[in-house]
């Protein structure tokens, strides 16, 4: 794995868990379809992760 992938892996780690915080600040009071945004937002970010490291 190049530099920079890992990079990109790593700035990728970061952002899903600005997400979940993020999530997780909503959830007392959020709407159902922002988590649900959210979480798919996580998961396609996780896919990606895997997609690079598998590159």
């Amino acid at each position: 794995m190049s530099w920079q992938n890992q990079s990109r892996a790593e700035r990728g780690a970061d952002h899903s868990l600005s997400v979940s915080a993020v999530a997780e600040r909503l959830s007392d009071k959020s709407v159902p379809q922002v988590k649900n945004h959210l979480r798919f937002l996580n998961d396609c970010l996780f896919h990606l992760l895997v997609i690079i490291a598998v590159h």
